[in-house]
């Protein structure tokens, strides 16, 4: 069913959701990368081309496949050192059968193969050294699939039968299913011939070449022999093989490129709005990197056995069904429901990010997984630069949102840094963070184009992809290719030295910016942000410990802080009079990172309005290299507020001192156009933080005040955020009576918003990038008493019809609980009763609305009804609904 108004979404009870992101490694995979430690595989014999064949007649009867393959090496130095060793990877799961290396017209003696199967690896002992020149590794192998070890293979089962495989390479799995050199730095070409069953299809990266019908020897069944065209030089994790049971449907790119979606043959119908966006994509993309796609044909391959949402295998892109397939095309219709349309940019997010693969991870690779950023971080950049043209309002929420994310995420407890550092505790799952790699290489991205400007960023792009097409590349590569110097401020700073903290920095920076309105001066220090400085603690039973009281109807401790704090380094000194643009002493600093972790290079500016005119802004910029710096800017008056970061312009947070703060929140209350869109954003996310943990926190409680006059929806979205977690802190206590009353006109404001929403779908998708807010607006109304929340009307029309109520039905669930809760009696708590004693499909409905009476009896039933289940999946299922219990 397809819904046609926001106001009846289902709002999941889920935190905000990643699951859009698209992700090349499953979050099932938390074991950790013994690879990370693994040796590395000596430079100086290299794997130039592959000849693979594959008998796959044996998978279905014995889970095995069989495999012949000729690598052709090359010694790459005349200096060899007395080398007498080829290494190389293979899974333990993978069975040697013959091995044989030649070189030139004469076989070179293996004395002895040592497997490591821990570590993966294989090592070939020779009887006499290594020399500059050419040489051929023939070996014979059987491979058990679909069994724990071959991570590489996802089996089809059909009646516990295997009908056929995808793969999954990405990022070391290709090892366990054929020996190989399994790194990125290592690009090959490959030829593939596949021995199959004739009735099945099989795919791979290139082209069809050419198919011959066979006799097997053992059985006397009919074959079928297919071989495909040679590839590109590409890395191995790229390779990719596809057998099975799938219907086909063609369309062609505008230079006649075949693209091609495979799905099993009862789902073909569900392509349709797949096929027709991606050549209109596909022709994009050449023209946004202005270089042809360099393979005859794509195939994407729709399959539910996928463990991720997509794989960019070369000429042969791997989906999970639920990110590719949909009902039915409504993208012309005028009538597109809201969750369909949210959908389909679903579909056109992860097509588009697994295209961009296709140049930016493919045509040029990394050369070690620890500069994985370069490949997601500039795929999701794209995303959300190309879709921006048709989804302006989607895209830009989806990036604000993603950007709270990262920054809330590397405030806490667990930091990373862009560049990974490997070691015997790294989990699979962590080379593909979403939210670490995914985001934040996308926000380092669009931070490099901030600071050389859109049009040579996109010339440095070209430049990048042109210069190292086929080859493998780490960030000084791209350093080359971009603009040198950076266009931020008077001082031109080098590209890769200012973006180096940004990399190898785990965490985010916070400024604290000290004014003396006295004097003029301005003090600005910088440190790692970390949000438990900032933690309060709630205490019932003891007297106030920390530096100021607070002024809140309960007893809190914080941990003490100065909001003034400055840093230990030297504090340097300038008088700012210069009205075009103001002058900082270039810093002395370390461009040894190691040394400096907690120090960036930041790119700083404020704004503030003109003393002669008010109408008139001013925008001073510099580089912040030290820790603490202290100038004095006479420009800016005592009684004018100071603006950091305008537009939100670099991931950095902002705290300021109070009198500033007041003075933003005066802004923001009387004129709140005067500051950027995205800077009230970025206001409201830093002043939960700084302010509601401050000395005076009733200032937080001002500051969203100002939202009633808020007119921008993706303003208002964080606003719901913020309001609906300062309320659910103080629920139950009196102080949070008064937050509900001084911010109900908040609340209808948000209410209006949502209602405004209704039925025009590109704005509901906007929504939908976090439909949790939805579930909160639902509580909220209903808090603040307003008609919409229709608790009566609910009330009424469950108790008619108990039986018939969803637990999609979120916002009928919320009314009823909100009546429940006042007003609850005997009727009602009679019915839950009796509904607990049965398990039907309403029950952990049940079990929620009976946390919203204040009746201990029935509350300690409920929780008696669930520990008799004696059932984890039950107990989950039941707190991610009634977090109360």
């Amino acid at each position: 069913m397809h819904h046609f108004s926001i106001n009846k979404i289902y709002a999941p009870v889920s935190e905000r959701s990643i699951n859009d992101i698209p992700q090349e490694v499953a979050a099932q995979y938390n074991t950790p990368i013994i690879y990370s430690v693994t040796p590395q595989l000596n430079q100086t014999i290299i794997p130039m081309h592959y000849d693979i064949n594959l008998d796959l007649t044996e998978v279905t009867s014995h889970n095995h496949v069989i495999g012949r393959m000729a690598i052709y090496l090359k010694t790459t130095t005349h200096d060899l050192k007395n080398q007498k060793e080829i290494k190389l990877h293979v899974s333990a799961n993978v069975f040697l059968q013959r091995i044989r290396l030649r070189g030139g017209n004469k076989t070179i003696t293996i004395t002895a193969i040592k497997r490591q199967k821990q570590l993966k690896m294989l090592l070939l002992v020779l009887e006499e050294e290594l020399i500059y020149s050419d040489y051929l590794l023939e070996m014979e192998f059987s491979t058990k699939i679909c069994t724990k070890e071959c991570e590489g293979v996802q089996c089809i089962m059909k009646n516990n039968e295997i009908v056929g495989f995808t793969t999954k390479f990405e990022p070391f799995f290709a090892r366990t299913l054929l020996p190989c050199w399994d790194s990125p730095n290592f690009k090959s070409t490959f030829n593939v011939t596949i021995k199959h069953d004739p009735s099945k299809t099989v795919l791979s990266n290139g082209m069809i070449g050419h198919q011959t019908d066979i006799l097997s020897r053992a059985n006397k069944k009919h074959m079928q022999m297919t071989s495909f065209k040679k590839t590109p030089v590409m890395s191995v994790y790229l390779l990719a093989f596809v057998y099975g049971d799938f219907a086909k449907f063609e369309s062609r790119s505008q230079r006649n490129v075949s693209i091609s979606i495979y799905t099993e043959p009862s789902t073909q119908y569900l392509t349709h709005f797949a096929a027709n966006f991606t050549p209109t994509m596909l022709d994009l993309l050449e023209t946004e990197f202005r270089i042809k796609y360099p393979m005859e044909k794509i195939d994407f391959v729709a399959t539910a056995n996928l463990p991720v949402g997509g794989i960019e295998n070369w000429g042969l892109v791997i989906f999970h069904n639920n990110m590719l397939l949909i009902e039915n095309d409504r993208s012309n219709s005028p009538q597109m429901s809201v969750d369909h349309l949210y959908d389909t940019i679903k579909i056109e997010k992860i097509v588009t990010h697994e295209l961009i693969h296709q140049w930016i991870g493919n045509l040029v690779s990394v050369n070690d997984w620890s500069e994985i950023w370069i490949n997601e971080g500039f795929a999701t950049f794209y995303v959300y630069k190309i879709l921006r043209e048709s989804h302006r309002a989607v895209m830009d929420q989806e990036y604000l949102t993603r950007l709270s994310d990262l920054i809330e995420q590397q405030c806490g407890e667990f930091k990373t840094s862009l560049i990974q550092e490997f070691t015997r505790d790294t989990l699979y799952s962590d080379l593909f963070q979403p939210i670490g790699v995914y985001v934040r290489g996308s926000v380092v991205v669009q931070m490099i184009q901030n600071l050389v400007g859109e049009d040579a960023f996109a010339d440095g792009m070209i430049t990048f992809l042109t210069r190292n097409s086929y080859r493998s590349v780490d960030r000084h590569t791209l350093w080359a290719s971009m603009p040198p110097l950076s266009s931020w401020g008077k001082e031109k700073e080098i590209l890769g030295s200012v973006m180096e903290s940004w990399l190898v920095n785990k965490g985010i920076p916070e400024i604290t910016i000290s004014r003396n309105y006295n004097d003029h001066s301005i003090r600005l220090t910088q440190q790692l942000s970390d949000l438990n400085k900032y933690a309060i603690f709630l205490n019932d039973n003891h007297p106030l410990k920390g530096p100021k009281a607070r002024r809140v109807n309960r007893n809190i401790r914080v941990k003490a802080y100065n909001i003034e704090r400055v840093g230990r380094g030297k504090i340097k000194v300038q008088n700012i009079e210069d009205n075009e643009r103001m002058d900082i002493p270039k810093t002395s600093r370390s461009t040894n990172y190691d040394e400096n972790k907690d120090v960036w290079s930041i790119p700083f500016s404020y704004q503030f309005h003109s003393l002669k005119s008010e109408k008139y802004k001013f925008t001073k910029q510099f580089w912040l290299h030290n820790e603490t710096i202290l100038f004095t800017d006479k420009d800016i008056s005592s009684n004018v507020l100071l603006l950091a970061n305008p537009d939100w312009l670099f991931p950095f947070k902002v705290n300021y001192d109070i009198q500033n703060w007041r003075m933003i929140i005066d802004m923001l209350h009387s004129n709140l156009s005067e500051i950027p869109t995205k800077s009230r954003i970025q206001l409201i996310i830093d002043s939960k933080t700084y302010i509601m943990h401050s000395g005076v926190p009733e200032l937080y409680v001002q500051l969203l005040g100002y939202l009633h006059h808020e007119t921008e929806l993706c303003v208002l979205l964080f606003g719901i955020d913020a309001v609906y977690n300062l309320i659910d802190t103080y629920r139950g206590s009196s102080i949070g009576e008064q937050l509900v009353m001084y911010l109900q006109q908040v609340i209808q404001k948000f209410d209006t918003t949502l209602s405004k929403s209704d039925y025009d779908a590109e704005v509901a998708a906007v929504w939908l990038i976090d439909a949790d807010r939805i579930s909160k607006l639902y509580k909220l109304r209903c808090i603040a008493e307003l008609e919409s929340c229709e608790s009566l009307k609910h009330r009424n029309q469950w108790l008619r019809q108990p039986t018939a109520l969803d637990v999609e039905e979120y916002q009928q669930i919320t009314g009823i609980c909100s009546y429940l809760f006042n007003e609850a009696g005997y009727e009602e708590i009679n019915l839950l009763m009796k509904f607990l004693e049965y398990r039907s499909q309403q029950w952990t409905v049940n079990v929620a609305l009976s946390s919203c009476i204040k009746e201990e009896a029935l509350l300690k039933h409920v929780v008696k009804k669930i520990i008799e289940t004696k059932n984890a999946a039950v107990y989950m299922s039941v707190l991610e609904v009634c977090k109360e219990l």
